[in-house]
């Protein structure tokens, strides 16, 4: 993301991983919750985040809000 890696290119990894995260167990939800969600978007200005945030499947999107209260592209200048 910080590289500028098209949001495109994520959709079908974004689309897996949540299709996992719906139909997996409890040890799979929570390895992606904490593996991947926490990580996300770290250290990604929310400008970059935006086209990342609009392609991320809403059941992604729920986690990352709920661990964080915030989205992306909010995050940072709440921070400051």
């Amino acid at each position: 993301m910080s590289n500028g890696t098209p949001a495109e290119d994520y959709i079908d990894l974004f689309k897996y991983i949540e299709l996992a995260y719906k139909t997996g167990n409890e040890e799979l939800k929570k390895c992606i919750g904490v593996t991947f969600i926490e990580n996300l978007f770290w250290q990604v200005d929310p400008e970059k985040a935006s086209p990342y945030w609009k392609i991320t499947p809403e059941a992604l999107k729920k986690l990352y809000l709920d661990f964080f209260g915030l989205p992306p592209l909010k995050y940072e200048k709440q921070k400051s």
